[in-house]
């Protein structure tokens, strides 16, 4: 069963993800299960859905492999330089 925390005043998706999930960079995570625009205000006592470890890890691999889909990788074919494998550390860094 899928656990659910309100969004009360003064709280952001940061805070809450440090209380239910312990990490606070898994925000993102929250925005993405609940369909929120990270633009936009969030209405107090709108009901959150927290995601299990298994979407988290469904979450990361969709927005890995969107990262990827979008990205030209040809220049892997061709043998990763040092500046390129830097960019790569940092896009995977960002990501998670």
């Amino acid at each position: 069963m899928a656990r659910s925390a309100r969004f009360e005043l003064g709280e952001s998706l940061a805070t809450i993800a440090h209380r239910e999930l312990g990490i606070v960079d898994r925000w993102r995570d929250l925005a993405d299960l609940n369909s929120i625009d990270i633009f936009s205000n969030i209405p107090i006592g709108t009901e959150l859905q927290i995601p299990s470890v298994q979407d988290i890890e469904r979450l990361a691999r969709d927005r890995i492999g969107s990262v990827l889909g979008e990205a030209d990788l040809s220049s892997l074919a061709r043998g990763v330089n040092g500046q390129s494998l830097n960019q790569a550390i940092k896009l995977i860094s960002f990501l998670y």
